[in-house]
């Protein structure tokens, strides 16, 4: 039970809004943090409000391990949240806006990002101090309050693992999954739990 605790605590966090794809991991020289390839010219907006313009091809350093927006004109945001132990280089490929439905449009994305960023940090902090209880309270609060965001379901059931409820963890990664096909980190920690016996 332990290991798997310690495989959900030190999990790749990556929000995919719409339907960008994150590909590729490669071991590399082990940088402390992820180090990210853009397949496109982008906007990186950092934790602290800082914006730096990346062209395609150029590598993001993630040394702070803070989280970053990638933002392109046209094209559909990518939110990533950087662990230590992903010690990689990634390709990011970000896809048309045009392949999203209204809804999704409508959403402006600084609000939310101000809002909800601080409390997934927290809710990582709380179960990186093994208070899962108190995580899967502040993790239930987020998904009431988001509930278009089917990767609050892999945070919710990361605190359901170290809770001990390994069958209702299941069902939220499986719903994340169906919500989002490509959330690779459902589907490893999905994966890892059906093998438990």
């Amino acid at each position: 039970m332990e290991q798997f605790i310690n495989i959900f605590r030190f999990c790749l966090l990556l929000t995919l809004v719409g339907c960008s794809t994150f590909q590729g991991i490669t071991s590399t020289t082990a940088p402390k943090f992820p180090v990210l390839v853009v397949k496109s010219d982008v906007n990186v907006r950092t934790y602290d409000g800082k914006q730096e313009a990346k062209s395609a091809g150029q590598k993001i350093e993630m040394n702070d391990g803070q989280p970053i927006l990638l933002e392109a004109p046209g094209k559909v945001s990518v939110l990533v949240l950087p662990t230590q132990d992903l010690s990689s280089e990634v390709t990011v490929t970000m896809s048309a806006v045009q392949e999203m439905d209204i809804k999704t449009q409508s959403i402006n994305a600084e609000p939310v990002l101000n809002d909800i960023l601080p409390k997934i940090i927290e809710i990582q902090t709380l179960l990186a101090n093994k208070q899962p209880q108190k995580a899967m309270e502040k993790s239930k609060s987020l998904r009431q309050t988001y509930p278009l965001i089917s990767y609050l379901k892999v945070i919710e059931g990361s605190c359901l693992v170290m809770l001990g409820k390994l069958d209702a963890a299941k069902v939220l990664l499986k719903s994340a999954l169906e919500d989002n096909p490509g959330n690779e980190t459902a589907r490893i920690l999905l994966s890892k739990l059906e093998g438990v016996k």
